[in-house]
C-alpha cells in the first residue's frame, strides 16, 4: 500500500474549489477575513478519530453523525429502513486499492464497465511514462495480490474465493462511507 492523496485530490480540493467559485473567488486569490463556510463531513461515532479541524481558518468543519451519536452500523440501520430495496455499498473510487479480493469480486459482478475501467487503470499503472513506474521500485498493482487486476478477479471467481461483506472496511482516511 502506499500513501492515501485519494481524498484530498478527488473530494477536498474538489469541494474547496468549488466553494470558492460559489464564493465568487479566483482560485488561489485569498479569502476575505470574514468568511466562514460550515463543511458538514459524514463521519460516523466509531470512527470519530478522523474528525480534524480545517486548516483553512475558513472553513469550520462540522460532524452531524458524530453528533447524532451514529456508528455506521446505525447509519446500515437507518438506510435499510429508509430504503429497503437498496444496496448501501461502501465508498471507493473505481480504482481504489484498498478493497478485499471479495470486494473486487463484488465489483466486477455487479459493474462490469466500471470494473472495465479499474482494469484499463490497472494496466496503465504499469506503462511505460506512467508517474507510478518512475516512483516506485516494484510495479503497482491495484489488487492485493499484485497481479493484473483482470487476472486476479478471474483467478479468484474461478477458486470461489469469500465475498464476505466488510460494511468499508479498510476505509480510506477521507470522508467515505457516508
Amino acid at each position: 500500500m502506499n500513501w492515501r492523496q485519494c481524498t484530498t485530490d478527488y473530494k477536498i480540493a474538489p469541494i474547496k474549489a468549488e466553494v470558492r467559485a460559489r464564493l465568487g473567488l479566483a482560485p488561489r486569490s485569498p479569502v476575505p477575513p470574514a468568511t466562514t463556510v460550515e463543511m458538514w463531513l459524514g463521519i460516523s461515532l466509531d470512527e470519530h478519530v478522523r474528525m480534524r479541524i480545517a486548516p483553512d481558518t475558513w472553513i469550520i468543519n462540522h460532524y452531524p453523525l458524530v453528533d447524532m451519536e451514529m456508528t455506521r452500523d446505525d447509519c446500515i440501520e437507518w438506510f435499510e429502513e429508509k430504503y429497503p430495496d437498496r444496496k448501501l455499498p461502501r465508498s471507493a473510487c473505481i480504482a481504489c486499492p484498498y478493497r478485499s479480493r471479495g470486494a473486487w469480486i463484488r465489483f466486477a459482478e455487479e459493474d462490469p464497465e466500471a470494473f472495465a475501467d479499474a482494469v484499463q487503470t490497472d494496466h496503465a499503472l504499469r506503462s511505460p511514462g506512467h508517474n507510478a513506474t518512475r516512483m516506485f521500485r516494484k510495479q503497482v498493482f491495484l489488487h492485493p495480490q499484485r497481479i493484473p487486476l483482470d487476472q486476479a478477479v478471474a483467478v479468484d471467481i474461478s477458486q470461489n474465493t469469500t465475498t464476505d461483506e466488510d460494511h468499508w472496511g479498510n476505509e480510506c482516511a477521507g470522508t467515505c462511507g457516508v
